[in-house]
């Protein structure tokens, strides 16, 4: 064989083998492995540069009974008449992160006299703590309100619940419109009563053109707000990055 032949022969073996490898992961490619793989390779005339010559090989001189697997060892349930009792209390949901931060003092105090009870609060997921906050951070939180104040952003704008107000207050108006006038108190005169109409003027009420169009302000300040906010939240970003 001259020796490009031999070249381009040893590239096809070492793509057969990588394909022979995936095939079969449980092959370790060990010394021992490697020499019985060639002797049955010479022996059965297979070519290792086919990787179904290597499969084959492989199949005849691989153990035949693989290596048992030790089982692991099963935990035993614990027996302990607190420590059951503590896990149904988990498992229930009578204790829970919310449930003890909703107790009183005294209802704690009782509680904690409990084994079980005790026991439950330790095995509960303890929640993540709360960042500390610092000076540092209370100043710059109080400079960013008074920044947002005078320029009329609204730091917690809610899009949803200031539409929703808008059309509850729109919606209050046209109630009130046609709303009956309340019953005069008992022993109110009525020349009293027709002196407080006398000061005061009649409001004409506002009809479903004025109440349409205070709507759609509504709508275009609330743009605005929105348009204000997204502003603030860009430039407070960029500025972090500067």
């Amino acid at each position: 064989m001259t020796e490009p032949n031999n070249e381009q022969f040893l590239d096809a073996c070492a793509r057969a083998f990588v394909v022979f490898a995936e095939l079969h992961p449980e092959y370790k490619q060990t010394e021992s492995e490697a020499r019985a793989m060639v002797a049955e390779l010479t022996a059965s005339g297979l070519s290792p540069a086919d990787p179904t010559h290597l499969s084959a090989a492989w199949i005849r001189i691989r153990p035949r009974v693989p290596a048992a697997v030790t089982p692991e060892p099963e935990v035993a349930e614990s027996t302990d008449p607190i420590e059951v009792e503590a896990h149904r209390l988990l498992s229930s949901g009578e204790v829970t992160v919310q449930s003890v931060r909703a107790m009183s003092s005294h209802e704690l105090e009782m509680r904690i006299r409990n084994l079980a009870f005790c026991r439950a609060l330790e095995l509960l997921p303890k929640p993540a703590p709360e960042p500390i906050r610092t000076r540092g951070d209370v100043v710059i939180a109080e400079g960013r309100k008074n920044h947002a104040n005078k320029n009329g952003i609204i730091l917690d704008y809610d899009p949803v619940a200031a539409v929703e107000a808008s059309r509850r207050a729109v919606a209050e108006g046209y109630a009130n419109s046609g709303a009956a006038p309340a019953s005069l108190p008992r022993g109110t005169s009525r020349s009293v009563v027709n002196l407080n109409q006398s000061m005061h003027v009649a409001k004409p009420q506002p009809s479903l053109q004025t109440c349409l169009s205070q709507e759609k302000k509504d709508h275009k300040w609330l743009e605005e707000q929105r348009t204000k906010s997204a502003r603030a939240i860009r430039v407070r970003a960029n500025r972090g990055k500067a």
